[in-house]
């Protein structure tokens, strides 16, 4: 069964509940994750040197990750919204109320793009 039919079960026996605290846990286990990845210190502090290979490959496991979840809590989002019309302002407080997870993807994409993390090295 794919996510569509998984979501559409649970709007038509009146639990779409359940589908948003799915997707409530996909956006938290994504923050912790981006939290757990080591990169702290280059976050805190500028110009650190970058880290060393075994910890670069570990942050970036870690934001592949962060991106599979927030991807996942996205799409489901999306797809509810389609099933259930009703649910959208629910659903878009929701995603407004995920600020941090908006913050960790604009940091992310300026921590590869620059040397900050040796990525574009």
């Amino acid at each position: 069964m794919g996510d569509e039919q998984a979501i559409a079960r649970l709007v038509h026996a009146d639990s779409a509940q359940v589908a948003i605290e799915i997707i409530t846990l996909a956006f938290l286990h994504a923050k912790d994750g981006f939290l757990q990845s080591g990169v702290r210190p280059w976050i805190q502090r500028d110009y650190l040197p970058p880290p060393d290979r075994e910890l670069r490959a570990r942050i970036g496991n870690h934001f592949l990750a962060f991106y599979w979840k927030v991807y996942f809590a996205l799409r489901w989002t999306k797809t509810l919204t389609t099933l259930s019309s009703e649910l959208r302002p629910k659903l878009r407080k929701l995603l407004s109320d995920q600020g941090s997870i908006w913050w960790n993807l604009r940091w992310i994409e300026w921590g590869s793009a620059t040397h900050t993390l040796g990525y574009s090295q």
